[in-house]
């Protein structure tokens, strides 16, 4: 079973239904990272910095997990 990660969004439930499929995903109220970055227009070292441990601590944590992100 798979534990939670903090920077992984958590999926609650998914279904089908004629042929869509529907996914009831945690809310996340910060936006995306993409536009974070276009509003602030530079980010200094440490905010990059911060930013890429938290995505590289999350695609860790899948590989450890036998998941490839795409």
């Amino acid at each position: 079973m798979l534990q939670d990660h903090p920077n992984i969004i958590k999926l609650y439930e998914m279904w089908e239904w004629q042929g869509v499929c529907f996914l009831v995903l945690e809310y996340c109220s910060g936006g995306e990272l993409f536009h974070y970055i276009l509003e602030k227009k530079h980010l200094n070292e440490k905010e990059a910095a911060d930013i890429m441990k938290q995505l590289l601590s999350a695609l860790v944590y899948l590989h450890k997990q036998g998941i490839a992100h795409r």
